[in-house]
């Protein structure tokens, strides 16, 4: 039995790379290693448990050191650790170290001394979106091991005319893009869209409130509705609802300049897919890797694009419905089976 530690400093946050975190600790315990939780909370994780689904309660957990030497003795009781970056580097004493890289702002400085500790790690992300732009960066490989998603219950016995969209409440970094979503959206029942409506389903980030309220304040009498700290199971309700699934991250952004502001991944999109939701989604960052534009969904760069395909789904139910089953054969590839012996080959290397 291997004891594994695991650092993520986001927790307070509970995002993506929260719930690939608690991925990683649940296929590893499978395999009879003990995972220990470093947080700077402990309460964090039963919020975890709660948002993702995830049986936290196998896991130790233990306060994450608050200086070089409390680290140290901490780290050195590990056979591996896992950390995920906030940008930041240090030499761990573990027998073994794994460094997740969420995104291009988290990407270590190329000075002499960060390249003299990354000697001491491997480097792990989520994309190839991500892992290219490392390797032009630090010039190092990074292994990719993508966000998995759980098989989603039995689907709905009906679909209702509602586009939905997944995603934090931010003003910074990624941004979801929900107040230009409630624009285009109002601009599409301006222009006739009935029957129709849009929900948005979020938690607020701290320091994201006041994105939030002026996102709320733009709704006015339209049939838009947002909902903040859905639990796991209701989510998965209100994504059985869904007909399509909206994604806007990196519209209106210079990705060249500030690749950064592109969705790095696309761990709700394939959620969405997995519950034979159609995803209509901005085209760029890692949502090129995961959708078959045309055939498992819809890539688009200009808003005329988004309300084309979006009234096309609507209006041809027979297409959606053949672009939603294989929108969901193709989401069931990024089970946790599938996630979990990725991690191994990658570990074995």
């Amino acid at each position: 039995m291997n004891k594994i530690g695991i650092y993520d400093p986001y927790f307070h946050i509970l995002g993506g790379g929260e719930k690939y975190v608690l991925a990683i600790a649940s296929c590893l315990e499978s395999q009879g290693n003990q995972i220990t939780i470093c947080l700077d909370k402990p309460e964090y994780l039963v919020k975890a448990a709660l948002k993702f689904g995830f049986k936290t309660n196998l896991f130790k957990t233990t306060v994450w050191g608050k200086n070089r030497n409390e680290r140290d003795s901490l780290l050195k009781n590990f056979d591996t650790v896992y950390y995920v970056t906030d940008g930041s580097l240090f030499f761990s004493s573990a027998k073994k170290n794994i460094l997740i890289i969420q995104s291009p702002v988290h990407i270590p400085k190329k000075t002499l001394v960060n390249l003299l500790k990354l000697n001491n790690w491997r480097v792990v992300c989520y994309s190839h979106f991500i892992a290219d732009i490392i390797k032009n960066r630090l010039n190092i490989k990074a292994d990719t091991l993508f966000v998995p998603i759980e098989k989603p219950s039995p689907a709905q016995s009906y679909k209702k005319n509602l586009i939905i969209s997944v995603g934090r409440f931010f003003p910074h970094l990624h941004n979801k893009k929900q107040k230009e979503m409630v624009y285009m959206f109002q601009k599409l029942v301006d222009e006739g869209l009935t029957d129709t409506h849009l929900l948005l389903v979020g938690s607020v980030d701290p320091g994201g409130e006041e994105y939030y309220n002026g996102v709320k304040s733009i709704i006015g009498k339209y049939p838009i509705k947002i909902i903040t700290n859905a639990t796991y199971e209701e989510l998965n309700r209100l994504y059985g609802y869904a007909k399509i699934y909206w994604h806007c991250a990196g519209y209106g952004e210079n990705l060249i300049l500030f690749p950064e502001r592109a969705e790095h991944f696309g761990v709700s999109t394939l959620e969405a897919m997995s519950h034979y939701v159609v995803p209509v989604v901005f085209a760029g960052g890692g949502q090129l890797e995961i959708i078959d534009n045309g055939a498992t969904g819809f890539l688009w760069k200009a808003e005329a694009e988004l309300g084309k395909y979006t009234r096309e789904l609507l209006r041809n139910e027979s297409m959606r419905d053949r672009i939603a089953q294989k929108a969901f054969r193709s989401a069931m590839n990024y089970n946790l089976e599938n996630f979990c012996d990725q991690l191994n080959e990658i570990l074995e290397k």
